[in-house]
């Protein structure tokens, strides 16, 4: 019979393990959700979706309140006062990382989390695009490479 010892296989290994657990560091976390919300707010200012499509377009009687306060009308980029862009956050529990509005209110006493809902139901801003999920393999592939490499 013969044999084969592979020296270092055990080595390699823990390297393998140390490795998976660089990778997925609090700091990538951290990237990823910022992105995520950089993102959003980038599509929000640009009037449209996460698939592309340009937004619904304001009502006519909301469009002439925007046009008498002095905001913008088009393109629709769903900020008044911006408290519900700025209750934009992320949170980590171990892999996961979760965008979500702060349940805070704006300058009307109305929840930026239930704006946000609402608003999401007829302009879905709130979500990743095809370009989103390839931005976030590049950000955690750039992260493998730092790691194998250090």
């Amino acid at each position: 019979m013969a044999e084969v010892y592979i020296k270092g296989l055990v080595k390699i290994g823990k390297r393998l393990m140390n490795i998976a657990n660089d990778v997925f560091t609090q700091s990538l976390k951290d990237e990823i959700g910022m992105f995520v919300i950089f993102s959003v707010q980038q599509r929000m200012d640009a009037g449209v979706d996460a698939h592309g499509k340009n937004f619904k377009p304001y009502s006519k009687r909301y469009a002439r309140h925007r046009e008498k306060t002095g905001r913008q009308t088009s393109p629709v980029n769903l900020t008044y006062h911006g408290s519900m862009r700025s209750a934009m956050t992320y949170e980590t529990d171990g892999d996961k990382i979760r965008t979500f509005f702060q349940d805070t209110e704006d300058q009307s006493g109305l929840s930026n989390a239930a704006k946000a809902y609402f608003l999401n139901q007829d302009r879905n801003f709130f979500a990743l695009s095809k370009q989103d999920r390839k931005n976030i393999v590049e950000i955690v592939k750039d992260q493998i490479k730092t790691v194998v490499r250090g």
